[in-house]
């Protein structure tokens, strides 16, 4: 006769590996949503800046675009 399968699930008493809780964060909650916002309001700020300042406006809205944001028209940058 062939070899007897032994049982190795609860040797011991401990568990195995597969047996581990799953702790992965899901979410940021409200304090990721105010990072968020003030990121936002920072980069809307950095925009104003470049195309006031420096007349950078072409830049700007390509850096727009590539980043999967809508274009804005011009007067959007206006003080």
């Amino acid at each position: 006769m062939g070899k007897t399968r032994r049982n190795r699930g609860m040797r011991g008493g401990k568990r195995g590996k597969s047996h581990k809780k799953n702790t992965r964060k899901r979410g940021g909650g409200i304090l990721g949503s105010i990072v968020g916002l003030r990121n936002i309001k920072y980069i809307n700020i950095l925009e104003k800046r470049l195309v006031n300042k420096c007349n950078d406006y072409d830049w700007v809205q390509e850096q727009r675009v590539g980043s999967m944001r809508m274009k804005r028209s011009r007067k959007d940058y206006e003080k």
